[in-house]
This record gives C-alpha cells, structure tokens and sequence, in this order.
C-alpha cells in the first residue's frame, strides 16, 4: 500500500493567508519529532513562504483538464472546476465570501487553491471560499495548484481538514455534517477509528457528532459566531434536542434560538450554558398544558380544552355553515341559561 503523506504546516503559518505554505506542506516537509513514523514525508528543503509562485500559461483553447501537470500551477477557467463532496469545511458565511470576492476583484489572488484531476475537470479541495467568490464576483479563472489525485474520499477529507484546522477556520459543525457522512457510508468503520486517525480523543468525536441534533438553520446560525462555535458551548446547546420529534420540533427550535442569542450576546461559558438550558428546559416542563375533549355536532367535530389552572374553557368547531353556527350557539345558551335537560 502506498505510503500516505498528510501536509505538514507547522513552518509558521500566518492564519488564512499563507496559502504557499499549504502547498509545500502538501508536497512534504520536514519530519516532526511528535508526529507517527508512518505519515512522514522526506524532508525538502526550506523555502521563502511568501514568496509568490510562479503560474503556468494555460490556453484553453488549445489545452484540456489532461495536459495540466502535477506540482505547477494554472490559472483555470471556472467552468472546468468542481467543487469536493469531501472538502472538510461546510459552512461559510455569506460576509467571508463577500469579502473575499472584493479582495479578488481589488488586489487579485495571490494564494493558489489545491486541486487535483478527476475525470474531464479539476476537482477542489482547498480553496472552495476562494471558488465562491470567484463565482459571485463572475471572475473568469482561478488560479489552482495540481496535485495528485488522493487515494480515496478519506485521504481528500483528512487533507483538506488538516490545512483548514491549521488555518483555524475548522468548525465542529463541519466536522459533525461530515463524520456522519463517512460513518453512514462505512469509510471510517467506527467513532473509535475515526477518532484513532484523526487523533482526537472519543468523547470529543462523540460530542462533535451530536451537533448534528441541532436544526440545520439554528447551526447555521451558530457557526457564524465565535462563542457558539465552540464544542463545549455548542454541544450544551444541542442537548435541548435529545428528545427532538414532529411534535415538540417548534417548541424546542423557540428555545434553541432563544439560548443561542442568549449566549451570543451575554458571551456565555460552558458552565454558564448548562444552566441556561437547564432552565429553559425546566420551564418547558411546568408550562401549563390543557385537557383537549373531542365532541361532534352533526357531521363536525370540534374541541373542548379546559385549562382549569387558567379557568379557561374554549370550544371549537371548523367548517360550520351559517345555520349550523347559529343552532350550536342556541344550544350552548339554552345549556348555560338551564333550559335544556341533560
């Protein structure tokens, strides 16, 4: 089997912007004395990392997706790019790619994204923020280093969140969408191997996974924000969906939304979020809830909720006609005024 080679960024990185440092880390570096023997490059030599890299010309008129050759980079059309169904991060906020558009537009790309050729297109595995503003901004190319085609969809995944949690741009709502995704398709075999190769301890996989309880907009909304992105935080605020069904979904998404801007704006801690939610969940659970009788009237069916705690009675019926609405008001009075016998 074929050695596997991850990139190695610990030649000082400055966070989001050293992209050349990316592409070295991707081609091998020196070997740390922590990291395993088995996932070691042969040491290269030491390079300026700042300075630009050198881009091939591309004509594509005259040249396809076959002629582009590993270890150089192209400035490629958009329209022979695809993104990667494995890339590790899933959220981006829509002011990151905004702004990333304006900076492309203004001071052109300097830091090369990472592909590599898979069939009649070249494929994205870092630098997807920069293909979105590339997109939104209707640029006509980006500019794309090559690099060999990793060996399976694991191999592109691990490569690509190990430069994005090196850049820091990593979240846990990421990895959760992505961890369920491989564990549902048996790539990784168990929480346990996944956590064994990514070198991350099993109650971190576990808890990371249980994000995926949260409500898609409610994550979103999360991982727009530093305080809730956080794994401690945000793995509190999922346990108000442990018990998450079709009838109580609108009443815990309420409460979800509520603890998360509770959070945002007071800069809640771990601790401090436990007893948030705790309350929460609590008054959830004395609120007052009301006995609900079925009755008919003719061919309807109605309502009768009694709230005794309240002193509430209501009754309700749906779809009466004119005449129907007036016999059951007669009624109702007769009842009330003790002029009908039971």
């Amino acid at each position: 089997m074929k050695k596997k080679i991850l990139p190695n960024l610990s030649l000082a990185l400055k966070p989001n912007t050293d992209g050349n440092a990316m592409l070295q880390a991707l081609e091998g570096a020196p070997k740390s004395a922590e990291a395993p023997a088995e996932v070691q490059a042969a040491p290269v030599a030491q390079e300026d990392m700042t300075a630009p890299r050198e881009v091939a010309p591309f004509d594509h008129r005259r040249m396809g997706v076959g002629d582009l050759k590993v270890g150089v980079v192209y400035d490629l059309p958009l329209s022979m790019l695809v993104r990667s169904d494995n890339n590790a991060r899933v959220f981006y906020k829509p002011g990151e790619v905004e702004e990333m558009a304006e900076n492309l537009s203004t001071k052109g790309q300097k830091v090369a994204a990472i592909g590599y050729v898979r069939d009649n297109a070249v494929v994205i595995i870092d630098g997807q923020k920069r293909f979105n503003a590339c997109t939104l901004g209707k640029m006509p190319t980006l500019k794309v280093y090559i690099q060999e085609q990793p060996e399976s969809a694991i191999d592109e995944y691990e490569t690509s969140r190990y430069i994005n949690t090196e850049r820091s741009t990593q979240t846990p709502f990421d990895d959760a969408i992505r961890w369920a995704k491989f564990l549902d398709a048996k790539l990784y075999a168990s929480q346990d191997e996944l956590a064994k190769r990514l070198k991350m301890s099993a109650p971190a996989v576990s808890k990371s996974l249980g994000l995926n309880r949260i409500p898609m907009p409610l994550r979103r909304m999360m991982a727009d924000e530093p305080q809730t992105s956080l794994l401690s935080v945000a793995y509190e605020i999922s346990n108000i969906f442990s018990n998450l069904n079709d009838s109580n979904a609108e009443e815990l998404e309420a409460i979800g939304e509520e603890v998360i801007k509770t959070v945002i704006k007071k800069g809640l801690g771990r601790m401090q979020t436990i007893e948030l939610v705790r309350s929460k969940l609590e008054g959830k659970k004395t609120r007052v809830r009301g006995d609900t009788v079925q009755v008919k009237f003719g061919e309807h069916r109605g309502d009768i909720k009694v709230v005794p705690s309240r002193g509430e009675f209501s009754l309700s019926f749906k779809g009466l006609n004119e005449s129907e609405i007036e016999e059951l008001k007669r009624r109702v009075e007769a009842v009330l005024a003790g002029q009908m016998t039971m």
